[in-house]
């Protein structure tokens, strides 16, 4: 982002200090044409955006030249926005280049001494950010540290209609010695120091309360000003992982890397690194006097600081943030594109007249339209591509993963369509059968509201096909080559997922091998295979939860399942027989949530669908070995009215621009899944269970999940203190990849390539020999000679998964990786294993009762 100094005198001016930057004139005609000159040059090497500040002559108390109709942002922000309409502008919203003392606020006299007035001057300042909007800003970057002016200005945005503008917050401003240039450049007459309203340069504290003040008033993203000393700031709010964090550059911090730089002659290289150790802490923008030295020296394409910047779209392509809320003088993208259409159309029609007379006409629509493609790839992040017409027996080729992502070939979709319509009809039939031995048993009634036996599940075949259309339709398309994606919906990785990237990118810790031996210690028993083979891998807290268990304090227990399907697959059961053996050895309590508003609010299903898939899933969940005396499993929409306090004391702590960039929900989704988040948080808070745990406030609580769910908890660890509650602790598993390869977690969206643990032998059997990739060679002299891959082999993935035998399954390895072992031999041992387990799978299930399940569900104190 490159600021600038805007002044309404006709020349530009050199401002000492800053050299060669200016103070940029209106010119003859107001139009600031020598600045959208300089700035059509840097657009066309990769700049995004502007800050304005104002320059002035006439300075008052009230700094009333900051909104005056003919003040040069005012008049700067609308030549812009005409001039330059791919530009964001963003405007700063302060007082102190208007006022005659030089101070950012209106003054009142206490006992002889100039002090701000906090209350006026926000007051002030939301008039200010008010006009700027109205003048075209799409973004407002209120710089004067007084408390509560975010809550303010955004209060007086939504009600003018101006929810679509941005706030950047000045978050952390240290009272530094490092403005005296920047107080050149605007002509302040500035005396004294601004200790009373700025941060002290010693403290962080200040910055980390600013943080939360600011974002929970709405700021949409938050700067440290200076920053290159204090990157340890920069570094905190990084982490917090909520809105990006920008950095200012200030006018002292520009003088002390130029002079230096052009005293060594090494400038490029001074620049590079202070600018690059910003993006290393954490830095996702930069405000920076050097941006256009910067852009003529390193491509959009070549810079290293592209790959960072990239990480905020609406900063790195600025209209998409506000094309969620059209404004007047902009289009959503769905308008550039049908004008684009009709552009075309409009010129394809001229050209076919073949009338010479066309021509000068013809050369002003290829303008126009060229002008529509820039708008597009500034709303969308990428060039215009017609739609391709589609055949109507083909759904678009999409697949769960990233915006704008490389959509998947026809062949594959029509691959996929066809396994899962042959998947569909063989079910269908298989259901009818089935619904032709049931018997029909009257509702018993009950707290858990079992569904009536009248809202039966859909047919396999149609939930099947309903949801592979739905999937088509509503997710994103393929993912870019070498991109991972992984989100509480969606986990595409071309390359395999790197679990080493997951830890880093969320922040969390590995699961040490002293770890899992304290655990050993500690229980008495040996550790569970998962820990052992390192598929739980990574926690947060765990060390908290065991020292506490060592003093002799109780903790609890809390997994969940969103129902999709009338069954759990095999990838399912991963938590749930991890977390019966944790129960089991640390004799603890367990809570056990099913999403069913969940998934009626991101799936294709009917509330009354969701309903029935929770209590058959609950009849899996059970099967697997928890004990009813300390185990509570509850659907949302039965146990709401218990969580809804709790819920709110979490809703009322996070913004949506927080569930927006933790979740990337956008204008278009319903809003029950903003809401949704903290429905999954608050049974991590022994307080939302007040009969099932006995009443006890403050048990910690241990939540194992695989490592896709972390966004939820993150926010509800982030939130946890804030209400007086202790965070949850984690366990974070990988994931039992799809059969056709580990690029991808096993799905019940793909139920033709999907074990379920109610699959039959024959089923397993074709599903594992059809569709299971193999990583042994193309040959059986490549195999013999080379041995198999185990990291990529999907047989022997799952056996480490499933083989209780550690002896076993390393002799296994050792076979089948040095060739001696033929990839068929290891197919046919995850038959048998798998076969076996999902038959004594069934058999428990087939023993569990309604009335089982009723008392599973009933709220009743549990046994601790």
């Amino acid at each position: 982002m490159y600021p600038l100094f805007v002044t309404l005198r006709q020349e530009d001016k050199p401002i000492r200090g800053l050299e060669p930057e200016l103070q940029w004139g209106q010119g003859a005609d107001g139009s600031f044409s020598s600045l959208v000159a300089h700035l059509r040059t840097q657009i066309s090497k990769g700049l995004t955006s502007v800050m304005l500040f104002g320059v002035v002559e006439t300075k008052d108390g009230h700094g009333s030249m900051a909104d005056s109709e003919d003040t040069p942002v005012i008049k700067c922000t609308k030549a812009l926005r005409q001039a330059l309409p791919e530009l964001l502008v963003a405007c700063d919203v302060c007082m102190c280049e208007y006022t005659d003392h030089g101070h950012c606020g209106i003054l009142r006299d206490v006992d002889g001494e100039p002090i701000i007035d906090n209350a006026k001057t926000v007051e002030r300042l939301a008039a200010i950010a008010l006009a700027y909007a109205k003048a075209g800003a799409q973004m407002v970057c209120p710089s004067d540290m007084m408390d509560g002016r975010i809550g303010v200005i955004r209060k007086i945005y939504n009600e003018n209609g101006y929810c679509h503008v941005s706030i950047m917050a000045y978050t952390s401003k240290k009272a530094s010695v490092m403005y005296a240039p920047f107080r050149d450049a605007v002509e302040s007459t500035f005396q004294g120091d601004r200790k009373r309203y700025q941060h002290p340069v010693g403290s962080t504290t200040h910055a980390e309360l600013a943080y939360e003040r600011d974002l929970q008033q709405g700021a949409d993203s938050v700067i440290v000003k200076p920053s290159l000393f204090y990157a340890d700031i920069v570094a905190k709010f990084a982490a917090k992982k909520t809105v990006p964090v920008v950095c200012y550059l200030v006018s002292g911090e520009y003088k002390m890397v130029k002079d230096y730089g052009e005293s060594t002659n090494s400038l490029e290289s001074v620049v590079r690194e202070s600018h690059l150790g910003l993006l290393r802490a954490g830095a996702s923008v930069l405000i920076t006097y050097f941006t256009p030295y910067i852009l003529d020296r390193w491509t959009a394409d070549t810079t290293p600081f592209h790959p960072i910047i990239c990480r905020y779209q609406f900063v790195w392509t600025p209209l998409s943030h506000i094309s969620k809320y059209p404004c007047q003088d902009i289009m959503e993208t769905q308008q550039v594109v049908d004008k684009i259409v009709a552009t075309g159309n409009a010129i394809r029609d001229l050209k076919a007249a073949k009338d010479p007379n066309n021509a000068e006409q013809i050369k002003q629509q290829v303008q126009e339209l060229l002008a529509l493609k820039v708008q597009y790839k500034t709303l969308t992040g990428s060039d215009y591509a017609p739609e391709q017409p589609k055949k109507k027996e083909s759904a678009p080729a999409v697949s769960a993963a990233a915006d704008g992502a490389t959509p998947k070939s026809k062949s594959q979709l029509k691959k996929e369509k066809k396994l899962a319509e042959q998947a569909a009809k063989k079910a269908a039939g298989g259901s009818a059968k089935s619904a032709n031995k049931q018997k029909k048993k009257p509702a018993k009634p009950s707290e858990s509201a079992k569904p009536a036996e009248s809202a039966a599940l859909p047919s396999a075949a149609d939930l099947l096909l309903r949801q592979t259309e739905f999937q088509h339709q509503v997710l994103s398309s393929g993912v870019a080559a070498g991109a991972q994606v992984v989100t509480p919906w969606d986990v595409e990785a071309e390359d395999g997922v790197d679990y080493d990237k997951l830890v880093e990118q969320f922040g969390s810790t590995k699961i040490p091998s002293e770890m899992v031996e304290r655990m050993e210690r500690l229980t008495g028993h040996k550790a569970h295979r998962y820990l052992r083979r390192g598929y739980f891998f990574s926690h947060r807290d765990l060390d908290v939860i065991l020292d506490a268990y060592e003093k002799g304090e109780k903790f609890f227990l809390y997994t969940g399942r969103g129902p999709s399907s009338g069954s759990m697959h095999m990838g399912h059961l991963i938590p749930f027989t991890f977390t019966a053996w944790l129960q089991k050895v640390f004799d603890v309590p367990l809570v056990i949530q099913l999403t069913n508003d969940e998934k009626f609010l991101f799936k294709d299903q009917t509330l009354e669908e969701s309903r029935v898939m929770a209590w058959e899933n609950a009849k899996d969940i059970i099967a697997c070995g928890f004990d009813v005396n300390k185990t509570f499993i509850f659907a949302d929409t039965d146990y709401i009215k218990e969580m809804y306090p709790q819920i709110l004391k979490v809703q009322k702590c996070v913004t949506y621009n927080q569930v927006r960039g933790i979740f990337g929900f956008t204008g278009s989704d319903n809003i029950g899944k903003s809401a949704f988040p903290a429905v999954q948080a608050v049974p991590s808070f022994s307080e939302t269970f007040p009969v099932v745990l006995g009443g006890r406030k403050g048990l910690r609580c241990l939540i194992p999940h695989a490592i896709d769910q972390d966004p939820y908890f993150r926010m509800t660890r982030d939130v946890a203190p804030r209400i007086g509650y202790l965070k949850p602790a984690s366990m974070h598993s990988k994931f039992f990849p799809a059969l056709q390869g580990s690029t991808t977690k096993m799905s019940a969206s793909k139920a033709s390539t999907t074990i379920y643990i109610s699959d039959s032998t024959e089923d397993i059997t074709n599903k594992i020999k059809k569709y299971a990739f193999s990583g042994g060679g193309e040959t059986k002299a490549d195999h013999e000679k080379y041995g198999a891959n185990l990291d990529a082999d999907i047989p022997y993935q799952y056996l480490s998964f499933m083989l209780e035998d550690d002896e076993e399954l390393a002799r296994i390895g050792r076979e089948y990786g040095s060739g001696r072992m033929m990839s068929g031999e290891v197919k046919q041992k995850l038959i048998d294993v798998m076969s076996e387990y999902t038959v004594e799978f069934q058999k428990r299930r087939a023993t569990i009762s309604d009335d089982l399940v009723h008392e599973f569900m009933s709220v009743r104190p549990l046994e601790f």
